[in-house]
């Protein structure tokens, strides 16, 4: 008797879908409301007050070390979206698909309404849906941000963990640098879609963020 060959066919969309489904079904329906943006009570939607209320929360428990620093920036929404989003997908595509959510006034809640209730066919302008699911961006624990941990040691600044020179000059790239609200430095490569800002903190507040240009450890 023959052996039979595994079957190594990639998943398809149809069993994602139901995978999803099964997934979402497992949820207590009281774990969901509190996980979402906006959720629906006695069959009524939520007045806008009761629900940016109720965003102001969550946006406190996502911004890790608000209360460390009066001058830590707080979170835009999308960012919220993009944090408490499982998937951790750019807040940036979800922020256009909670427009179209707000807009249509469903009475389901938001990530229920987009991955398995009445919007999962929706595409939103300027994002498909394959850009969506696909733009995942990455968090950092404690462990994986010490690699981008940089100091200043006579007058340059290096990775702690491994005391190589920070050096941006490779063509055709961005570097971001993220400053926690302990005032401890973060500095990498930013790749559009995948590692961004948010990646440092895992969707924490900062003291300040942007770009910069270093030089064999000099500031440009």
């Amino acid at each position: 008797m023959e052996a039979q060959e595994p079957n190594d066919k990639p998943i398809s969309e149809e069993a994602l879908r139901i995978l999803e489904e099964l997934r979402w079904k497992t949820l207590d329906f009281a774990a969901l409301r509190q996980s979402c943006i906006s959720f629906v009570e006695n069959g009524k939607r939520e007045a806008t007050v009761s629900r940016w209320a109720r965003a102001k929360t969550m946006a406190s428990k996502v911004g890790k070390g608000l209360l460390k620093d009066e001058k830590a920036h707080t979170l835009y929404i999308k960012n919220w979206l993009e944090a408490i989003d499982p998937r951790h997908r750019y807040g940036l595509n979800l922020h256009r698909y909670y427009d179209v959510w707000y807009n249509s006034e469903s009475s389901q809640p938001f990530f229920y309404w987009l991955d398995i209730g009445e919007g999962k066919e929706v595409n939103a302008e300027k994002c498909s849906r394959s850009d969506l699911q696909s733009q995942c961006i990455t968090y950092l624990g404690p462990k994986e941000r010490e690699a981008y941990e940089v100091a200043l040691e006579n007058g340059k600044l290096i990775y702690k963990k491994s005391g190589a020179s920070v050096d941006t000059n490779v063509e055709g790239t961005q570097w971001i640098f993220v400053l926690s609200t302990s005032r401890t430095l973060y500095v990498g490569q930013k790749e559009k879609g995948n590692f961004h800002h948010s990646s440092f903190l895992a969707g924490g507040a900062s003291l300040a963020s942007g770009r910069l240009l270093v030089s064999h450890g000099e500031l440009q």
